[in-house]
């Protein structure tokens, strides 16, 4: 129960942050990454998810040689970055990384 007295607003309740909040998160962002030199070499696709909290889930896969790799980042160039950080450490015991 509420109450009646109360004179001051419940912010997140509020109708203006709650559709704020939600075209900052579900709105489509650009992507800044200019260098995807490392989807040529490794012969491979990525695509990218935008989580509820504003994360940005980056996947890589490449069905050449059957190698997959994903991160998580507060924007696509950094979740971009990170994946190839961690798909040049599973691999790198596997030869070259192509």
């Amino acid at each position: 129960m509420r109450n009646p007295s109360k004179t001051t607003k419940n912010r997140s309740l509020s109708k203006f942050l709650g559709r704020r909040r939600q075209t900052r998160l579900l709105s489509e962002r650009p992507i800044l990454s200019k260098n995807f030199d490392f989807l040529k070499q490794n012969n491979g696709t990525i695509s990218s998810s935008y989580m509820e909290a504003g994360i940005v889930k980056c996947l890589f896969s490449s069905y050449t040689t059957k190698r997959t790799a994903f991160a998580f980042g507060p924007t696509f160039d950094l979740a971009y970055v990170n994946m190839i950080k961690n798909f040049n450490e599973k691999y790198e015991g596997h030869g070259k990384a192509i």
